[in-house]
């Protein structure tokens, strides 16, 4: 079901975790999406199920995105990566990947740690153990030099470098030039199995390596555990820089069992600035240790402590020359009084508040982090980002949209900036930052704070637009036709004006290509609630759905679930769980079922007592039939339901309840017209009902067994078993002669798979049919198969299987759609995809009415050319085939078939099948209301054979 606006700009998947260059010009960034870049052959990047994250670099300077974390045949890496950081001359990216095929030596299985190379164009593997392979174990958590020289980082692995026999991570740090590994965390021993050493920081030199650790032994004497170290790699020696943090903690605060944690290293290695807390609940002092005089700096005494894991606190930052350090704290009733920003200048010894509020009466903010120079201190404070600069004391709405308002950001995002401030990256969610920001994911921006404007960094390549929807759509009826289709979307972009952000009914006219929203309010806009469960008249001119809107009309305005109708043709609502007073609405809980052929019976349920005459018991879920043409409502049941089925004629109503005086469930069959039950079933355990649509034959389940009642016959007799765990699925042909159905044992076949298998049992013959067999035998596929529909003709029965030996080749790990024509025996795969295999999961399928399409759920990419938009979307598949006809003057023949808008068709013929050449059929194609036609005026020879040709 196509988009009716232009596409999105972002791409099809979340973008974040941003890192700008040092220069602003370059943003590195993690996406989801497929459509960032295209490969040689201009077409996306293959799609994948789970979707992978890969990491990506957008170039400002020429507005190009490059694939950083490709593989070595130059596409996406099956598995995911994150970026880490770029150099500061744009050339080496670091990133972590659990991809084992962006190098020849990644055996592991296992997260790495990786540098590309931009100029060369070379990825290299950083956590390598002593043979030039992947370590034996994970690496993580990783930063490198300023050059791109050392690479520091977290390893669980042990054979990084020799004798490391303490089973616990360590820190590590890689020489990229030497090819040298080091051990930094030296020493390490375990407490309790547990501990581990993380947050590497390294100086710009790659000399000394601050770092946090739960282990013991780093330095001699030391038994505490979750201490900060520096260690010299030079010298071989580890410097315990929290040595005195446990006692200005018990001093100032009586607090003992201190923990360190939050630290920053300065370029040079001198100072490091950490914190220190009793708990992550707790107050704590911030401190900045200076290797050179081994002395601490008490910077204040009431830092907040989020409550994360230790290791990943990273709430306070360190200019490189560790003259200024911003830090999240409690303000000590200073005003403002809240947790702020906070900024401490050890050329001043003073702290300043960054985040004060214009009335300097709040302060507010999180996740700081400042520039080189110290003036611009970058934070956030939800839902906004905000740049103060410290000289002019001025604070700065980053995150501005397009009119100059702030635009929400993601909630705990963390943002990044360039070495002068004045470029700052941030992830948001779909908003006003740029034009046609609608992809419904996050995506990367950037704020040029000199200039004054937002960019999208994770924007979708030009040349990548799809022409699906931004949403997910899901349940959905078809007309007899198949030219309508009536569905439900979580989209916005399938009309104008969809701005509720819930899901909504529409129906898209297969003829015209167009979207109409079914679900609109009193002013034409989408309601203010969500809409679902639409069914379509046969004609496809009237559509049920439930919705707990409560703008959709005057009468329904109660914020419960009501069902309405809308008429395609008028474009007019009308309410169908009205009062018995016609003055109101249900008074509890409805749902919509279906609707007959020309709309004038409406099937719904309800928890209502005020929309039939009767006594309900309250609370209760019971079932009614709508007589739109009468405007009377009647109540099938007053006890309970559990399941019903209407005719397409809307005559006949099948369902399982209780009526009044009746202490059981029965199965019964409605008619509408003679205003009557005309049957009654008492068997005990009914369910799974399906009818047939003269009404005459209903197939019911009690217990394992499947029966089928003739009321012509006044015959019920037993069709097979179904097992405990069968699906049931049941459905009658048009003509009543076949029935479809799912069960789980064996209905006198080798069916040896334990699971679900899909029959089809023919009243004619009185004999049954596998239909999911595996390919070239009569035997049982190899994986359950359910969710049959048959075509009205009973020809074609298509049906849903996990199995992978029904055709050649099926190797996806995808449930696919199947087609089984029953004359010729032959199944054919419907969910085919570019590659011949679908990439992720397809849905149970419906024929129209006349059994000419079907139409079907899938998440696949891979089966529509415009299909980007990783979500839920609606297929069709039309069965071309044609008819031909003499016209009524006897000049000529008129040759039609079922067409689809934006195909484009020709007709050839030969008037001997012996004859070499097929011949192009010259003159116009007319369209009509999904038909398509030709006239071939006066054929030379008595006979003659046609064949379509479609793309």
């Amino acid at each position: 079901m196509g988009s009716s606006a232009p596409p999105p700009a972002g791409g099809n998947g979340d973008s974040f975790i941003p890192i700008v260059s040092a220069d602003g010009q370059q943003v590195l960034f993690a996406s989801m999406a497929d459509n960032l870049v295209i490969d040689t052959n201009s077409t996306p990047l293959a799609a994948s199920y789970p979707f992978k994250l890969n990491v990506f670099l957008r170039d400002r300077t020429n507005a190009s995105t490059m694939l950083v974390s490709k593989n070595l045949v130059g596409v996406s890496g099956n598995g995911d990566s994150v970026p880490m950081g770029i150099s500061t001359n744009n050339r080496y990216v670091l990133f972590e990947s659990s991809a084992s095929d962006l190098v020849s030596n990644d055996t592991n299985n296992a997260s790495d740690i990786l540098v590309r190379d931009l100029t060369a164009g070379s990825t290299v593997l950083v956590s390598v153990n002593t043979n030039g392979q992947a370590g034996n174990n994970l690496s993580r958590n990783a930063c490198f030099t300023p050059d791109g020289r050392y690479v520091a980082f977290v390893s669980a692995a042990t054979d990084l470098v020799e004798n490391d026999t303490n089973d616990i991570p360590d820190i590590f740090v890689r020489d990229l030039q030497t090819g040298a590994t080091v051990l930094v965390s030296s020493g390490a021993m375990a407490v309790n199995g547990a501990s581990s050493s993380e947050a590497p920081e390294i100086s710009d030199d790659g000399r000394f390596v601050a770092f946090w650790s739960t282990a013991t032994n780093l330095v001699p004497g030391v038994e505490t555990s979750g201490e900060i170290y520096v260690r010299d790699i030079i010298e071989g020696t580890t410097i315990w820089a929290s040595s005195a943090a446990g006692g200005l903690l018990e001093s100032l605060h009586q607090a003992t069992n201190g923990i360190c944690f939050n630290h920053a290293l300065s370029g040079d290695g001198r100072f490091v600035g950490f914190q220190i807390s009793s708990n992550l609940s707790s107050r704590g002092l911030v401190l900045r240790y200076d290797r050179e005089s081994q002395l601490t700096d008490l910077i204040h005494t009431n830092a907040f402590a989020y409550g994360a894991p230790y290791e990943e606190v990273r709430t306070l930052e360190m200019t490189p020359d560790g003259r200024t350090i911003v830090f999240i704290a409690n303000t000590n009733a200073v005003s403002p009084t809240n947790t702020s920003v906070l900024v401490w200048s050890a050329d001043t010894g003073t702290t300043t508040i960054a985040s004060g509020e214009l009335s300097n009466t709040t302060a507010i903010g999180e996740w700081p982090s400042i520039d080189p120079t110290g003036r611009f201190v970058l934070f956030v404070s939800n839902p906004h980002l905000y740049l103060h600069d410290l000289q002019n004391n001025v604070t700065t709405l980053v995150n501005a949209d397009t009119n100059g308002v702030g635009s929400d950001i993601a909630i705990g995002a963390i943002p990044s900036s360039s070495t002068n401030g004045g470029f700052i990256a941030f992830q948001a969610y779909d908003g006003a930052l740029v034009e046609n920001d609608n992809n419904r994911k996050y995506d990367v921006f950037l704020r040029d704070l000199i200039a004054g404007t937002t960019e999208m960094i994770s924007e979708r390549h030009p040349a990548s637009a799809s022409s699906s929807p931004n949403g997910s759509s899901t349940v959905f009826s078809v007309s007899e036709t198949g030219r309508y289709v009536a569905f439900v979307s979580e989209a916005n972009n399938l009309v104008s004006n969809d701005t509720n952000g819930v899901r909504d009914v529409f129906v898209r006219d297969l003829s015209n290509g167009t979207n109409i929203l079914a679900s609109f309010s009193t002013n034409g806009v989408s309601a203010n609630g969500v809409s679902s469960d639409p069914t379509i008249s046969s004609d496809g001119r009237y559509v049920a759905f439930t919705s707990s809107a409560s703008n959709l009309l005057p009468i329904g305005a109660n914020s419960i679930n009501d069902v309405y109708v809308f008429d395609v043709q008028t474009g007019t609502l009308s309410l169908g769980t009205i009062s018995t007073t016609g003055t109101a609405s249900g008074n509890n809980e409805s749902a919509a079922l279906s609707i007959s052929d020309e709309g004038r019976y409406l099937l719904f349920r309800s928890k209502a007592s005020n929309l039939a005459p009767g006594s309900f018991t309250t609370g209760t879920e019971n079932l009614f039939v709508r007589d739109r043409q009468s405007l009377t409502t009647v109540a099938l049941t007053t006890a309970g339901m559990t399941e019903a089925m209407m005719t397409a004629n809307g005559r006949h109503v099948a369902f399982i309840g209780r009526l009044p005086g009746v202490s059981s469930t029965n199965l019964y069959i409605w008619d509408n017209v003679l205003q009557t039950r005309v049957f009654t079933n008492t068997t005990a355990g009914i369910r799974g009902i399906s009818i047939s649509q003269d009404g005459n034959k209903v197939a019911f389940v009690s217990g394992t067994n499947l029966f089928v009642a003739d009321r012509v016959a006044d015959t019920i007799f037993p069709v097979g078993s179904l097992g405990l765990n069968a699906r049931v699925d049941l459905q009658f042909s048009g003509d009543g002669q076949f029935l479809t159905y799912a069960s789980s044992y064996p209905q006198g076949f080798n069916d040896q798979n334990d699971a679900n298998d899909v029959y089809l049992y023919d009243f004619t013959s009185h004999t049954t049919t596998l239909v999911s067999h595996a390919r070239n035998t009569v035997e049982a596929a190899d994986g359950a198969s359910d969710r049959p529909s048959i075509s009205h003709d009973g020809r074609f029965i298509v049906y849903r299987s996990y199995a992978s030996n029904i055709i050649p080749n099926d190797s996806n790990g995808f449930p696919d759609l199947f087609i089984y024509d029953r004359p010729n025996q032959t199944t054919t795969l419907l969910t085919a995809g570019s590659s011949n295999q679908s990439n992720n999961f397809s849905f149970a399928a419906k024929f129209s009415g006349d059994g000419r399409s079907l139409i079907f759920p899938s998440w696949a990419s891979n089966l529509n050319s415009g299909d980007g938009n990783h979500h839920g979307n609606l297929f069709v598949f039309a069965f071309l085939y044609l008819n031909i006809s003499s016209n009524t003057d006897s000049q000529g023949t008129t040759i039609s078939w079922p067409a689809i808008p934006a195909q484009t068709f020709q007709i050839q013929y030969k008037d001997h099948l012996n004859q070499q050449n097929w011949v192009n059929l010259t003159g116009t194609i007319s369209f009509e209301e999904g038909t398509a036609s030709i006239q071939d005026p006066s054929p030379e020879s008595a006979s003659r054979f046609y064949r379509l040709l479609a793309n």
